[in-house]
């Protein structure tokens, strides 16, 4: 998503660069959804494997380049079907002309899945929903381009604050088997600012908001969708509670209604879901010696006001342990467990594990 870029880059130009990195993530959850429809078939398994990569490559003070990729296997019951292959590549070049100042540009290589097939189709629907919160929710959009700007201002010693806009465009792609789906989603252009206070040494609050305007989606060159526009709040709070770190967070997302046209077909349900998202998460951790970490983490999800017919409106939950450990000041390896369960509209009800490493 486009806000993610822009919280990103609202924050990036306001401290100094950082070292290269490469983070690679390894991820797998697993549900069973009572859709409350299907007797025969509920619960439905559906799951989804994937790994996630990002490399931050700095070329020197003023330059960054920034690779994400990905692998998912997602698998659905109701179609017998499963998705495998890479996601789109997404590069960013970053540009600090100043240290206030952040210019970026970038482009999608469209080496994601492409030409599906009506079970395939609606694999990816499942997989794409809102209520399961999959890593991995988008397999291919096709050639696109993107600039962003970002402006920091040091307000004092412990307090900045950062805008950013965006712009991001899609080329046609072909998204169904056939020749039948001549696919091009819409452009989006979004604002975001962030505020960061730093309250000591080891505490700090952070604020990030943005709005995200849409275009029309198109199928075969015609309108399918008028996405509705999307407005995210968020806050962060990272406080110690005596030898303990905490970490707390809240978001909200109000997403616009999505004008459906007289040529939509399956392919309409693919963007975002309209309504209101809530969220929040917690996090504890304790240290157990210099190099390893014990970590508790907790995550709800309530989503309200969508009207599409996929069991949208949820309230889910997701708790678990994890461990961390620092084999070098360069190298950390992470893993958590986390249990999931949750219920909607219409009697649907999930449940499910997720561990990621």
């Amino acid at each position: 998503m486009i806000r993610a870029v822009l919280c990103f880059l609202a924050l990036c130009c306001a401290v100094p660069a950082q070292a290269t990195s490469l983070v690679i993530g390894f991820q797998n959850r697993d549900l069973d959804i009572d859709t409350g429809l299907v007797p025969d078939l509920d619960p439905i398994a559906n799951d989804q494997l994937s790994l996630r990569t990002t490399l931050a490559l700095d070329l020197g003070p003023q330059w960054t380049v920034i690779a994400d990729a990905g692998w998912a296997r997602s698998f659905l019951e109701l179609t017998d079907a499963t998705l495998t292959g890479m996601t789109d590549v997404r590069l960013r070049g970053l540009f600090r002309p100043t240290p206030e100042w952040a210019i970026g540009a970038g482009t999608i290589l469209p080496l994601g899945l492409y030409e599906l097939n009506s079970l395939e189709v609606t694999t990816t629907q499942w997989t794409w929903n809102p209520r399961s919160q999959f890593p991995i929710n988008k397999f291919g959009e096709g050639w696109g381009w993107e600039a962003t700007a970002a402006r920091s201002f040091v307000l004092s010693p412990t307090t900045t604050l950062g805008f950013a806009a965006a712009y991001l465009s899609h080329a046609e792609v072909d998204l169904l088997q056939g020749g039948r789906g001549e696919c091009q989603w819409s452009p989006e252009v979004g604002v975001s600012g962030a505020l960061e206070v730093n309250l000591s040494r080891t505490s700090r609050v952070r604020f990030v908001g943005s709005y995200t305007f849409f275009g029309k989606d198109q199928l075969n060159g015609e309108d399918v969708v008028d996405q509705g526009n999307q407005i995210n709040l968020g806050g962060q709070v990272n406080a110690p509670v005596g030898r303990m770190a905490t970490v707390w967070g809240a978001s909200v997302t109000f997403k616009g209604d999505n004008e459906l046209y007289g040529a939509s077909d399956s392919t309409a349900v693919i963007p975002q879901a309209p309504g209101t998202y809530v969220g929040a998460y917690g996090r504890l951790a304790w240290a157990l010696g210099a190099r390893m970490l014990l970590n508790v983490e907790g995550r709800m999800l309530h989503v309200s006001g969508s009207e599409y017919a996929l069991g949208v409106n949820v309230t889910s939950w997701s708790a678990g342990p994890g461990l961390g450990l620092k084999l070098s000041p360069a190298v950390a390896l992470n893993g958590r467990w986390m249990a999931v369960w949750g219920d909607g509209d219409d009697d649907l009800s999930f449940k499910g594990s997720d561990w990621l490493f």
